[in-house]
């Protein structure tokens, strides 16, 4: 059974295409990282400037390895809080 991995962000107001760039840069680096397709969407319809991300895995086995890849990687966690740590202004939650 696969298992579909969502994570959703939305941007600060006025920061929307730049939380756009940001998530296709760091959807192409998490699919580097866990070996699978990241894909990047928006809603249609609702707030203005949610970002989401879509990756697919074979099982929740493979889920969990891929994750802990990413979550791991020294150039994923430095990206991630250049957008999203103390201080930083693209995101308002996530």
């Amino acid at each position: 059974m696969s298992v579909i991995f969502v994570r959703k962000a939305q941007a600060l107001p006025g920061k929307e295409f730049e939380a756009v760039k940001w998530g296709l840069e760091i959807a192409k680096l998490s699919s580097e990282i866990m070996g699978v397709e990241v894909m990047v969407g928006q809603q249609v319809g609702g707030p203005i400037g949610l970002v989401g991300w879509r990756a697919t895995h074979a099982n929740m086995g493979a889920s969990e390895a891929a994750m802990n890849k990413l979550l791991t990687n020294e150039k994923f966690a430095k990206n991630v809080a250049s957008c999203l740590g103390a201080g930083a202004t693209k995101f308002g939650t996530c």
